[in-house]
């Protein structure tokens, strides 16, 4: 069914409805709306056409602070047709499974439309990508900047071109991007936004460029399928959950330029490797039979969480790190020697491991399978 109304201060959508004659909204297909909308009348959209609605037409209309909120358009919708008056978008507008195109006002002077896509009006900016489109997409060379979640929960987008022009990837720009299998990120790109590959999880290859310095939190988390990632030269930290729950992979290899590596909360490497190898110069950490350590491996900072067996530390250490052994689930046992006094943070959060103690060691006993302080 398709439907026009008008709405006034006085009448809400829902009122505008029932006076030409809808007692069930849910029998609306297409919606084209003129007059001052409110929160209450999106509200009702998503609360009462959620699954219904296919398209929704609001070019006649006037926003409040001419902005549209997070988590407006959802459920069935497949076309949405913005107003010019509109100059800010939030980043979850547009929660849609159907969507497959979004049209912007030629007058709109903040927002343009090609081909369906959503652009700032100088098409330097992607702001979003219809999230139920099938298929391949080339970014245009003017893009410099893929937004915040401009991709995210495309699951149908199997293949992404990103050109030279693009010199930052937003936050949650590609999340849940499951039918990417591949991506190359251009040399041009400088920054990465955190967790803007996450649950990605058929990507089975990354290789990062050489642009970029930092890699930020979640980044590539929970990409299951990601069997080999490089880490070029010019990555000097690595955040937290950076490959977190990255199962298929089987070794990370960690570049001389490297100074940090963030442990708190699980770690950068949670779940996700068997080996931590590290360039022989780099001057802060090393490694050892696929341990990660501090250079003088008087710390132990991460354990490969899915590797096998059982683990004795080396008596050079005297720190076990935060968090370093959280996650561990596969390994059986643990040897504590006496030379280590200091313990991190949830050290062994999350694990089923049998952890022994030397009884020679000054500070630390297990009682009833946890280790306490004597």
């Amino acid at each position: 069914m398709n439907i026009s109304v008008t709405l006034t201060p006085k009448t809400s959508l829902e009122k505008a409805l029932k006076k030409v004659g809808i007692e069930d909204p849910a029998t609306i297909t297409t919606l084209a709306i003129v007059g001052r909308v409110i929160e209450s009348d999106m509200k009702y959209i998503r609360n009462n056409m959620g699954e219904t609605l296919q398209e929704l037409d609001l070019s006649g209309t006037f926003l409040k602070k001419n902005e549209i909120p997070d988590w407006t358009f959802g459920g069935s919708l497949i076309s949405v047709t913005i107003p010019d008056s509109v100059t800010k978008i939030h980043r979850y507008t547009f929660r849609c499974k159907n969507l497959t195109t979004i049209k912007a006002n030629s007058e709109n002077p903040v927002f343009a439309s090609i081909d369906g896509v959503l652009f700032s009006k100088d098409k330097t900016e992607l702001i979003k990508y219809p999230e139920g489109r099938q298929g391949d997409y080339v970014i245009p060379d003017s893009v410099t900047k893929i937004n915040e979640a401009a991709f995210c929960r495309c699951i149908g987008l199997t293949s992404i071109t990103i050109p030279a022009s693009v010199i930052e990837i937003g936050s949650q720009s590609f999340l849940d991007c499951s039918g990417l299998t591949s991506i190359v990120i251009p040399d041009s790109v400088t920054k990465i936004g955190e967790s803007a590959f996450r649950h990605c999880s058929n990507l089975t290859s990354v290789i990062i460029p050489d642009s970029i310095r930092k890699i930020e939190s979640g980044t590539f988390a929970y990409c299951s399928g990601l069997k080999s990632v490089a880490i070029p030269d010019s990555v000097t930290e690595i955040r937290l959950w950076a490959f977190q729950c990255c199962t298929a992979l089987t070794s990370i290899a960690i570049p001389q330029s490297v100074t940090k590596i963030e442990q708190e909360y699980w770690g950068a490497f949670f779940r996700c490797t068997t080996t931590i190898t590290v360039h022989p110069d780099n001057p802060i950490f090393s490694s050892e039979k696929g341990v990660l350590f501090n250079k003088d491996k008087t710390e132990l900072i991460a354990y490969p969480n899915i590797r096998q067996g059982k683990y004795h530390i080396p008596n050079s250490v005297t720190k076990i790190g935060n968090w370093a052994f959280s996650g561990c689930e596969d390994l059986i046992s643990i040897i504590i020697p006496d030379t280590v006094t200091n313990i991190g943070e949830d050290a062994f959060w999350y694990h089923r491991l049998n952890i022994m103690v030397h009884p020679d060691n000054p500070v630390y006993k297990v009682v009833d399978g946890k280790i306490e302080r004597k």
